[in-house]
């Protein structure tokens, strides 16, 4: 399931995305139906980032379900790279 989530997250087209979240819902559906109902109802919300065709970091950052906790680990990973600190005056 995560891998199918990933594939449909990943992919560039909003209506393909769609298709496979619908899709995913379906296959879900008897055994989970919670599952199944969850996904339908967060649907077009979940297509949003596809349907806006964002990319790189901005749609690192959105597609995660809490933008703030995702720039704060951003800025933590970023600082972690830096090797030499300069002096902001």
């Amino acid at each position: 399931m995560k891998r199918k989530l990933a594939v449909a997250w990943a992919e560039p087209d909003a209506n393909m995305a769609r298709k496979a979240l619908e899709a995913l819902a379906a296959s879900l559906e008897k055994n989970y139906p919670e599952a199944a109902a969850s996904l339908g109802e967060g649907l077009e919300e979940t297509i949003t980032i596809n349907r806006l065709m964002l990319q790189g970091a901005l749609r690192r950052t959105l597609r995660s379900t809490s933008p703030i906790g995702s720039t704060v680990e951003t800025a933590r990973t970023t600082a972690r790279r830096v090797k030499r600190w300069r002096s902001g005056t």
